[in-house]
């Protein structure tokens, strides 16, 4: 089965193959927790969001046809997961916002000061300093590396995931990785 490509997986799939969804899902499922872990910057989401973005592939399986694919698709699902996710996120924080000040009062809860960039390198904790120059980058550049790096995707698959010409593609990711280096280079 390893031999077959994830379009004929899928068409297995579709017609019930559960041999074929778990080899899909040993296939993709690290490259796409990689990528939802530095776009959420949470990996206990990330992780549910992996799951989620699994099971909606499965109960889209008999509408599955192969127009795209399949990693396009995929990652299509897990962008439209993790925004529909960080919406909910966000009403969610809205809505307790008030009652949290109300609770905490005035000039309490701030937020504990953390150690910027510079203290983690001095420390060697080089992922985190890496995450860390991702996450300032703007969004488009982040999700357009993020998709490229650590997914895997082709820049055609990118264009199509993120709704972006392939020109852009280009530009944002030839930018992202530009700034990312000036990043990093501050760091040290």
């Amino acid at each position: 089965m390893d031999e077959l490509t994830d379009e004929q997986l899928m068409l297995l799939v579709k017609h019930d193959n559960a041999e074929a969804f778990d080899r899909l899902f040993r296939r993709h499922g690290r490259r796409l927790l990689g990528y939802l872990s530095r776009t959420c910057g949470d990996r206990g989401d990330a992780e549910d969001l992996v799951q989620e973005v699994f099971l909606a592939v499965f109960r889209a399986r008999k509408d599955w046809r192969p127009v795209a694919r399949f990693s396009t698709w995929l990652y299509t699902m897990a962008r439209n997961a993790r925004a529909n996710r960080w919406k909910q996120g966000m009403r969610e924080r809205a809505r307790t916002a008030g009652f949290a000040a109300e609770r905490i009062g005035p000039g309490r809860g701030a937020a504990p000061a953390c150690d910027g960039p510079p203290q983690r390198l001095a420390a060697g904790e080089t992922e985190a300093a890496v995450a860390s120059a991702i996450a300032r980058l703007p969004a488009r550049q982040r999700e357009v590396l993020l998709l490229r790096e650590v997914a895997g995707l082709a820049y055609e698959e990118i264009a199509e995931v993120a709704s972006l010409a392939l020109g852009t593609v280009k530009t944002e990711l030839h930018r992202a990785r530009r700034r990312l280096a000036g990043i990093l280079d501050d760091l040290r």
